[in-house]
């Protein structure tokens, strides 16, 4: 009876266990967007990443156990102007020498109301992370497919970005809004992270 008694608590403690897991998602390779926007000379200039990978974890009902790592490759950044695409590739803008990848880590998401969350966590871009809020709505399609879709604004200079003669923000602003959309699949495979190219 004993014994019962014990495996019977196994299975309700693997049971609780398992049920505090987040669900496993990984990005639609053909429809997700990760876009930002500048300005310059008071006019928006728009352009985007084609190169990036993320795990995410994520259940309305066990926020405490979701999470978000996305990996952007710096290097595959592209604007519709060839020549701003390799400048801003430089050691004054991004530095994709030495610093090829950007990273956005959170490992606390709170319910914002309804369908809007926020993502509290570190973002690194050229070799320094700093605390960031990222603010996003969740568009379910269906129970297997959703949407995460969110701005958020950050500072280039303090990451870097832009400088010497670029420091000055009278040309280009500080501010750099980052649009996305991520069109989000449910990872039959545990572990597996997506790769996005274009």
């Amino acid at each position: 009876m004993r014994l019962y008694h014990k495996l019977i608590t196994l299975m309700l403690f693997c049971f609780s266990a398992l049920s505090c897991y987040a669900t496993q998602w990984q990005l639609d390779a053909k429809n997700s967007t990760i876009a930002f926007v500048a300005t310059q000379n008071n006019a928006p200039i728009q352009g985007h990443f084609s190169v990036y990978k993320g795990d995410i974890n994520f259940d309305p009902a066990h926020l405490d156990a979701s999470t978000v790592n996305i990996t952007i490759e710096t290097g595959s950044i592209a604007f519709s102007y060839q020549p701003i695409t390799e400048a801003l590739k430089t050691a004054q803008w991004l530095d994709v020498a030495n610093f090829p990848v950007a990273t956005f880590k959170a490992s606390r998401l709170i319910n914002a109301g309804g369908d809007k969350y926020q993502a509290n966590g570190l973002l690194m871009i050229k070799g320094k992370s700093l605390p960031i809020e990222v603010d996003f709505i969740i568009e379910k399609s269906h129970e297997d497919k959703m949407i995460a879709k969110g701005k958020v604004t950050i500072q280039r200079l303090i990451f870097g970005i832009g400088q010497g003669e670029w420091a000055d923000t009278s040309d280009i602003k500080n501010e750099v809004v980052v649009d996305f959309n991520l069109v989000l699949e449910q990872d039959a495979e545990p572990k597996r992270s997506a790769q996005v190219k274009r």
